[in-house]
C-alpha cells in the first residue's frame, strides 16, 4: 500500500507515503518541470492552429469548413493508436535507459517505430479506399461529398507520418527529451502549415492550400524529430536525468559528446 505496508500479500509501494521530510525536493521540481513544460506547451500550440485554420477554411464557404473538419475527425481518430505506441515507446525506452542499456532502449523504439509505420499504412490505407463511403455518412450533397472525400484522403494520408512521428516522440521523451519535439511542432505548424493555409486565400492556391497545410503539420515534425532520434542526441539528454550506472564513465570516455550540454536544452 501506499502507507508503506502490505495489504493481501500484495506488497508495499515502493514510493510510501509518509509524514517524514523532506516534503519538497527542489531538484526533482526542476527536473520535472524541465520536462514537462514543453510537453504542455506543444498541445497549447496544437490547439491554437485550429483557429487560424478555420479563419480560412471560412472564407471558401460552411462547405470547405464542415469538409475540413470530418477530415480533422477522421485524423484525430486515427492517432487513438499513437496514444498506444507513443506510450510504449515511453515506458520501454525509459526503463531501459534507466539501467544504462542505451543501445536495449534504441532496438526498441525502432521496432516500435517500424511497427507503428506498418499498421498506420495499412490503417490509412483503408480510410483511403472508404473515404467516398465516409463522406456519405455525413453529407449527400455531390458537391459536399466530393469535397468531404477529399479533405478525408488528405487526412488519411497525413496520418502516416503523424503515427510515425508519435511513435518517435515517445520514444525521445522516454529519454526526457521534450524540448525538441516542441520546437519540431512550432516549426512544422507554425513555419510551414499556417503559411501553406494562408497562401490558400490567393485564388490561383484555393484550397489546395489547406490541403498542403494538413499534410505539412505532419510531414515536417515527423522529419525534424526523425534526425533527432537518428542523431542520439536523445540519450545524452537523458543521461542529466537518470542515476550513474556501472561503465557509464567508460560510456561517457568513448562519447565525447555524452557530457556536453545539449543547446536545444
Amino acid at each position: 500500500g501506499m502507507t508503506g505496508r502490505s495489504y493481501f500479500g500484495r506488497g508495499a509501494s515502493p514510493v510510501p507515503v509518509g509524514r517524514a521530510g523532506p516534503w519538497v525536493d527542489a531538484e526533482l521540481a526542476r527536473d520535472l518541470l524541465r520536462v514537462s513544460t514543453p510537453l504542455m506547451a506543444r498541445r497549447v500550440a496544437e490547439g491554437l492552429i485550429v483557429f487560424p485554420l478555420l479563419w480560412v477554411a471560412a472564407t471558401f464557404g460552411p462547405l470547405i469548413v464542415a469538409a475540413l473538419e470530418v477530415g480533422r475527425r477522421v485524423a484525430a481518430l486515427l492517432g487513438s493508436f499513437t496514444w498506444g505506441f507513443s506510450i510504449a515507446a515511453s515506458t520501454l525506452v525509459g526503463k531501459r535507459l534507466g539501467a544504462g542499456e542505451e543501445a536495449l532502449a534504441t532496438d526498441y523504439a525502432r521496432s516500435i517505430i517500424g511497427l507503428s509505420a506498418g499498421v498506420y499504412v495499412v490503417a490509412s490505407l483503408a480510410v483511403v479506399l472508404a473515404a467516398e463511403l465516409i463522406a456519405r455518412v455525413f453529407v449527400t450533397d455531390p458537391a459536399a461529398v466530393a469535397a468531404t472525400t477529399t479533405f478525408i484522403i488528405v487526412s488519411a494520408l497525413a496520418a502516416i507520418p503523424m503515427g510515425i512521428d508519435g511513435s518517435v516522440t515517445g520514444s525521445l521523451r522516454g529519454g526526457g527529451d521534450t524540448k525538441w519535439p516542441f520546437w519540431a511542432s512550432v516549426v512544422g505548424l507554425y513555419g510551414f502549415a499556417l503559411p501553406a493555409a494562408l497562401l490558400g486565400l490567393l485564388p490561383a492556391v484555393g484550397v489546395a492550400g489547406l490541403y498542403a497545410a494538413l499534410l505539412l503539420e505532419r510531414i515536417v515534425p515527423a522529419v525534424l524529430n526523425a534526425l533527432r532520434f537518428r542523431s542520439n542526441r536523445w540519450q545524452a539528454v537523458s543521461r542529466r536525468y537518470r542515476p550513474p550506472t556501472p561503465g557509464a564513465g567508460a560510456l561517457q570516455e568513448s562519447n565525447p559528446r555524452a557530457g556536453a550540454r545539449d543547446p536545444i536544452h
